[in-house]
């Protein structure tokens, strides 16, 4: 419960320290999310995204079976 409390209070900040950020920075860099000023996002990150082709996704479903 505590924790539910401490990541609605970080979204609720982050996303005020994005719009200061945004609204100070040069037109020239990159726009900052609310997740960039969030501890609580940057634990909950996602892993990657690996590119496989079709016949190596079959093999590992289905084993060491000849997928075509």
């Amino acid at each position: 419960m505590a924790q539910a409390v401490q990541r609605e209070r970080w979204n609720h900040t982050s996303s005020i320290l994005a719009l200061l950020f945004n609204v100070n920075r040069s037109p020239r860099s990159e726009p900052a999310k609310p997740r960039d000023f969030n501890p609580f996002a940057a634990a909950e990150s996602e892993p990657p995204l690996v590119k496989m082709k079709a016949s190596e996704i079959g093999k590992l479903l289905l084993g060491r079976r000849n997928v075509t």
